[in-house]
């Protein structure tokens, strides 16, 4: 369960069809970060036995799902990940992207 909102998307409203909108594309970007780091830390849980007095249950499972989705979108937050900006730069070389000012990236 991941919960991608990404309200900068819905605020702005819906974008000219002739433009190119960079602010799309890093929130793009930037939630492939928050879903990789969501994904690696639902991956390590599973590597830590779990123990037998509180075994916990629907409501552990939510709990924990819940303080990894907050915990991958603070990493995602900060970019020091680098998967958007290494998935950024390699998009770009291909022509795949929008233009940007050189020295910009994901944040």
């Amino acid at each position: 369960m991941l919960y991608i909102t990404p309200l900068e998307t819905i605020a702005s409203g819906p974008a000219p069809a002739n433009r190119d909108d960079i602010g799309l594309q890093k929130t793009a970007l930037r939630e492939l970060d928050h879903l990789f780091a969501f994904t690696l830390l639902k991956e390590m849980r599973k590597t830590i036995p779990r123990d037998t007095l509180f075994n916990g249950g629907y409501a552990r499972e939510m709990y924990e799902e819940m303080l990894y989705d907050a915990l991958s979108a603070e990493i995602a937050k900060t970019g020091r990940l680098g998967v958007a900006e290494h998935v950024e730069r390699q998009l770009r070389a291909a022509g795949k992207l929008g233009a940007q000012p050189t020295g910009q990236t994901v944040k």
